[in-house]
């Protein structure tokens, strides 16, 4: 997935972000749309993104600690 790699590369750049939960919150949408294209449903917690090599592990929570979760297809921040 060539969207994954590019918005991957861009986590330390969001890590020193003032917006970087905002804009953490907005990758993660964006890999919920490419799931649910790959797998006809949309995700329905953040795990499936990890396992399915959507994510990394660290991108479940922000870098102020809050953690991202997924209600009725749209990541927010927790």
């Amino acid at each position: 997935y060539e969207m994954l790699r590019s918005l991957v590369g861009s986590e330390m750049c969001i890590r020193d972000s003032k917006k970087g939960c905002e804009a953490l919150v907005e990758v993660v949408n964006a890999q919920i749309l490419l799931y649910e294209i790959d797998h006809l449903v949309p995700p329905t917690n953040i795990s499936q993104l990890i396992k399915g090599g959507y994510l990394k592990e660290s991108q479940k929570r922000c870098p102020d600690g809050a953690s991202i979760q997924i209600r009725d297809g749209q990541a927010y921040a927790k």
